[in-house]
């Protein structure tokens, strides 16, 4: 498949950001939990997939491509809860909220 020419990235609280490509990132409590003022409990080990594919990109709660299992806490995607929703589209500017955390999904 052709690369996109724009690149998705998943923008952190603190302004860092990670390049989404094909390979499926699951991201967790180890990669949020320094964003929390509080515990983390409210974030599973394996929160949410992001990937690309075919040029677009997508968020599944929970999940990974070995086995299929939702988040047992939730991830909303603009106000959305998608939890046990199967993977869903992303659009530049789409906000991700885990938790008391928020990210956002640009395309440049």
């Amino acid at each position: 498949s052709e690369p996109s020419l724009k690149k998705g990235k998943l923008i952190f609280p603190d302004a860092s950001e990670i390049v989404i490509d094909e390979s499926q990132r699951l991201l967790g409590r180890a990669d949020l939990k320094k964003f929390l003022d509080n515990d983390s409990n409210d974030i599973s080990r394996g929160h949410f997939t992001i990937f690309e594919e075919d040029t677009k990109y997508y968020l599944e709660d929970g999940s990974t491509n070995v086995q299929y299992k939702p988040s047992e806490k939730h991830t909303i995607l603009n106000d959305e809860d998608i939890t046990g929703k199967g993977k869903i589209e992303l659009n530049d500017n789409d906000t991700i909220k885990v938790s008391d955390i928020v990210l956002h999904f640009k395309m440049d």
